[in-house]
């Protein structure tokens, strides 16, 4: 068995660098090194390869390639799941939202605008990213650093419509605004 194994590998280098790489995925998923960690053994190895040479260079590379597997998980696991650019909501439905006021003005129409810092979405802990909350027909108005909690309706911004016209989608996440909401018509 480990022969036949051997001999469907070594013309296909690729498929061993792979195994390597998702073993190495795998292996950091179990044991969630901190990514310190995991870059003091690539300095480590690249070390022993220039010191050591030729004779382990090979094995030296095998290991390379498993700890670029564990490495590339523990980075991805220091992106928070709970920031707003990573989570998808479903297009017109209602959400429960508790949020912080971040900032206040008008829409060129004269809508009122307010900048939201959400905190909870559907019992959901939100650690980063903002949306726009445009209000018509708000019975209150809320200051910067109030607290908002409110049915809103939840929507990805509309991006370009065609190929050269302003891509406001992409301003408002270069912003930090993921989201446009609106006020749930039953909650006003």
């Amino acid at each position: 068995m480990y022969k036949q194994l051997v001999e469907f590998m070594n013309p296909r280098p690729m498929v061993v660098v792979t195994i390597l790489f998702i073993l190495g995925i795998l292996f950091e998923s179990r044991l969630k090194l901190n990514v310190l960690v995991i870059l003091v053994l690539i300095v480590l190895l690249t070390i022993t390869q220039i010191v050591c040479g030729r004779p382990v260079g090979k094995w030296i590379l095998l290991a390379f390639i498993l700890v670029s597997g564990s490495l590339r998980m523990a980075i991805q696991d220091m992106v928070a799941n709970n920031d707003l650019s990573m989570i998808s909501f479903h297009a017109d439905s209602i959400y429960q939202v508790s949020a912080t006021v971040q900032s206040v003005g008008k829409t060129k129409r004269g809508t009122p605008k307010f900048v939201l810092q959400p905190f909870e979405i559907n019992g959901m802990k939100i650690g980063s990213g903002q949306v726009i909350l445009y209000a018509k027909d708000l019975s209150i108005h809320p200051d910067v650093s109030d607290t908002l909690q409110a049915q809103l309706i939840i929507n990805t911004p509309r991006g370009r419509r065609n190929p050269h016209d302003f891509d406001y989608r992409q301003f408002l996440y270069n912003q930090g605004v993921f989201y446009e909401t609106f006020l749930d018509e039953s909650s006003a």
